[in-house]
């Protein structure tokens, strides 16, 4: 069986923290609505920094951080997937019956958040070095999807929120580094450290 190394064991606690304290209020008598938006923005968040990870590589090659947080992107990301999950939980738990929450997805406040879940559980569900090697270069394709679900999480957050502008800046670094990345391919092309080649295999990972 795999055992995490010390590194990964601690970043797994720190990373757990927020559920821990989400956790730790339910547990105290906390209604369940208590931790729907900060599983939620959590999960954002994380699938945020997981998303920033390759254009980072791309754009800092010889980056020793860089290159320690991007080997641990699968944590990152089923990280986000369990926050999404738990987010998940504790909404489905709030309201309380099946056929409410069935009728409520015909709301596009609320199909963007499942269709997102959805697809971000189809990604942890492959995000295994088994599956890798049985899908080939469909694995990447879709790994990819990431990129979707981070729209439509913040198109649910949207529909939601009476504060757009925090929802539309998790955008930001996103689109951000993937433009230095492109501007950096437009004027330095084969001149770049790493050469295209290598910009190219950061910007098809996940």
């Amino acid at each position: 069986m795999p055992t995490l190394s010390r590194p990964n064991a601690v970043l797994c606690l720190l990373l757990a923290l927020p559920a821990m304290v989400l956790a730790a209020g339910l547990a105290n008598g906390e209604p369940w609505r208590f931790a729907i938006r900060p599983s939620g923005d959590v999960a954002t968040k994380l699938l945020v920094v997981t998303l920033c990870l390759s254009p980072l590589r791309a754009l800092f090659p010889q980056g020793r951080w860089i290159a320690w947080l991007v080997s641990r992107r699968r944590i990152f990301g089923l990280s986000a997937f369990f926050y999404a999950l738990f987010h998940v939980v504790v909404f489905s738990a709030s309201i309380g019956r099946l056929d409410w929450i069935i009728e409520g997805m015909a709301f596009a406040s609320m199909w963007t958040g499942w269709a997102a879940f959805a697809l971000l559980a189809g990604i942890a569900s492959i995000s295994n070095a088994g599956a890798a090697v049985r899908l080939g270069v469909w694995w990447k394709r879709i790994q990819r999807l990431a990129y979707p679900v981070l729209v439509l999480s913040i198109a649910h957050w949207l529909l939601l929120s009476r504060f757009p502008l925090e929802a539309t800046l998790h955008l930001a670094p996103v689109v951000v580094l993937w433009s230095c990345v492109l501007v950096m391919r437009y004027y330095f092309g084969s001149e770049t450290k790493s050469g295209p080649g290598r910009l190219r295999a950061e910007s098809s990972g996940r």
